[in-house]
């Protein structure tokens, strides 16, 4: 009931009870957890999956949806019949998408911030999206536009 992270490197004679190493650490001493799991926490670690599936599921569905107004776009381009006008629709589309994900990345700003104050009541639901927080930003700042606005990642 213990768990070696990947790579983690033990010194000769460690034991690990009932307890978790990191990634990558080197183990000088013997870990042991003092303090037994009671039923409420495994109640309670449920329920932090079922939230963070929730949110994720939510997380995936604006991101199917965040493609609906750049298609819309793509298809009023089909209809134009210059190349300039084309050209205009494409690059409308792309800015299109990157003002879509920006207003995404600050609605989940905006609820994780507010679900902050409320931490030590819901401390589930406020992790899970915060995460989900975290993933748009990585997404937008690599595949977006928002080195436009905050300069580049690299």
């Amino acid at each position: 009931d213990s768990t070696a992270g990947y790579g983690s490197v033990f010194s000769a004679g460690i034991k690990v009870h009932r307890s978790t190493t990191r990634v990558y650490s080197d183990v000088y001493d013997s870990v042991y957890d003092d303090f037994p799991r009671s039923a409420d926490s495994s109640q309670s670690m449920c329920a932090s999956i079922v939230v963070g599936e929730l949110v994720w599921l939510m997380y995936f569905v604006l991101f199917c949806a965040s493609f609906v107004p750049s298609f819309e776009i793509l298809l009023l381009m089909m209809s134009v019949q210059s190349i300039l006008g084309q050209f205009f629709c494409v690059v409308a589309g792309v800015v299109l998408q990157f003002f879509v994900w920006t207003m995404y990345a600050y609605l989940f700003q905006s609820i994780a911030l507010i679900l902050l104050k409320f931490k030590s009541s819901i401390p589930n639901i406020t992790k899970s999206w915060y995460y989900a927080f975290l993933d748009i930003v990585a997404t937008n700042s690599m595949w977006g536009h928002w080195f436009l606005l905050w300069g580049t990642p690299f």
